[in-house]
């Protein structure tokens, strides 16, 4: 959420800086980005929602 800025202050942040809080590299943080977003692509949530 930090990423898309949906945090009380609603300040993005980017991935250098959301590793250095959680300890971990930029790419680190990227990979489980993308991981979260298959995720939630693959969710019958996801497949059942109709376009705007």
């Amino acid at each position: 959420m930090n990423r898309f800025g949906l945090t009380v202050d609603g300040k993005r942040k980017t991935l250098e800086e959301i590793g250095k809080k959680y300890g971990i590299t930029r790419e680190r943080v990227r990979q489980v980005e993308d991981a979260a977003i298959n995720l939630i692509k693959k969710s019958d949530a996801y497949k059942n929602e109709q376009a705007v």
